[in-house]
């Protein structure tokens, strides 16, 4: 599903890394007025993943490809249920980030390296108070393993529903098959 809120978001952080729309719609090499109808929530269908990867590679490492399909809705199913209990994960976590010292900048970047669309910066580990670094690894382990936890919760309950789907659909192809074996058999004309 498309999330036009978040997106329109996502692209205005963009926006003021540049010194105009115009800017990031060149560096984009996507029309102003493209962006600014999803910046102004006009469009209630996403881009295309062609101009998702554009928006993604002029962001400036404020989003990721990934991130952008994700929120328009186009990541196969297992993606998108990891991405959703990452992110659920996460946004539990983000005040205890900003408690030990990370900033907005830090706590983005471990977003998108748990995203696997951004490499974590070793040299941003000098930042963290001495203090606080364990309670910092402990946090990011903490997310690591809960979305683990949740990830395969939530295939297994994806799986079970698939079979029940499975299940249903061959009862009902049994009986519209009894059906017309009993229209057959009670037509002259067979």
């Amino acid at each position: 599903m498309f999330d036009k809120k978040e997106f329109s978001n996502i692209l205005k952080k963009i926006s003021q890394q540049y010194k105009s729309q115009s800017d990031l719609s060149n560096k984009a090499n996507v029309g102003r007025t493209y962006l600014s109808s999803y910046i102004n929530l006009k469009c209630d269908k996403p881009p295309k993943e062609a101009i998702l990867d554009k928006i993604a590679k002029a962001s400036n490492g404020i989003t990721s490809f990934k991130e952008l399909k994700f929120l328009c809705g186009y990541l196969p199913v297992l993606d998108f249920i990891f991405v959703s209990c990452y992110k659920n994960n996460y946004d539990k976590h983000i005040n205890n980030l900003k408690e030990i010292g990370i900033s907005q900048d830090g706590i983005r970047i471990i977003y998108l390296t748990f995203l696997g669309e951004y490499e974590f910066p070793k040299e941003y580990i000098r930042y963290i108070a001495p203090a606080n670094y364990k309670q910092f690894i402990n946090i990011l382990n903490d997310i690591e393993e809960r979305t683990k936890e949740d990830y395969m919760k939530s295939t297994q309950s994806f799986v079970n529903d698939l079979n029940s789907l499975q299940e249903v659909l061959s009862k009902t192809s049994t009986a519209i098959d009894d059906k017309i074996k009993e229209f057959e058999d009670n037509c002259d004309i067979w």
